[in-house]
C-alpha cells in the first residue's frame, strides 16, 4: 500500500474516513429527524433533499469544469464477457480454502441480523408514538456507535498489530450471531 509506504498506518486512515463518513450520516439523520417534523412526515425531507440537489446541480455548473476528452473504446477483460460468469467466479472465490468463506458466511449471517432488526425495529418503535425527530436521534444514536466501534477497532488493531483478522471475525461473530 501507498500509505504504509509512506510511513502512513492504514489503521489510522481507515478509522478516520469511517468516522467521518459517521459523523455526516448522524448529522443527516439528526437534522432529517428535525426537518420531518416540517409539513407531514416526508414533505420536509423531500423539499430539502429537493433543494440541495438543485443547489448542488447549479454549484457543479457553477465550479467544475473538465476539458473534453476523446472517448476511447473500452476493451473487455475475460472476466466481465457475462453476469454469470462474474457470479461462478465469485462463488469459486468463496468457496476456496481460507479466510474468505468464514468472513462470507459471518457477513451473510450478520446481514441477516441487521435485516430482522431494521424490518422490527421501527415497528416496534413506532407504537410507542414518538415524536418524529426521535426517529433522527436514535438513528444519530446507531451512527455515533459505529463512530465508537472504529475508534475502539483502531485502538485494538494498533494494540494488536497482526491480529487483524482474527479481531474482524471474533467482532464480526460477537455482533453479528
Amino acid at each position: 500500500d501507498e500509505a504504509e509506504k509512506g510511513g502512513v498506518d492504514i489503521t489510522v486512515i481507515t478509522t478516520r474516513i469511517s468516522i467521518l463518513e459517521s459523523i455526516g450520516l448522524a448529522a443527516g439523520a439528526l437534522l432529517g429527524g428535525l426537518v420531518s417534523g416540517l409539513g407531514g412526515r416526508y414533505e420536509g425531507n423531500l423539499l430539502t433533499n429537493i433543494a440541495i440537489c438543485t443547489i448542488l446541480f447549479f454549484l457543479t455548473l457553477l465550479y467544475i469544469h473538465e476539458p473534453l476528452r476523446a472517448r476511447t473504446p473500452l476493451k473487455r477483460h475475460e472476466n466481465q464477457k457475462t453476469i454469470m460468469v462474474q457470479v461462478k467466479s465469485s462463488l469459486a472465490f468463496i468457496w476456496e480454502k481460507g479466510p474468505a468463506r468464514p468472513l462470507f458466511l459471518l457477513v451473510f449471517v450478520m446481514g441477516f441480523s441487521l435485516l430482522s432488526i431494521e424490518t422490527y425495529w421501527q415497528p416496534g418503535f413506532a407504537q410507542a408514538r414518538p415524536a418524529q425527530w426521535m426517529y433522527g436521534v436514535l438513528s444519530f444514536a446507531g451512527f455515533a456507535c459505529v463512530m465508537i466501534g472504529s475508534k475502539l477497532a483502531e485502538h485494538l488493531l494498533t494494540r494488536y498489530k497482526n491480529s487483524g483478522f482474527f479481531l474482524l471475525l471474533a467482532t464480526k461473530a460477537f455482533f453479528g450471531i
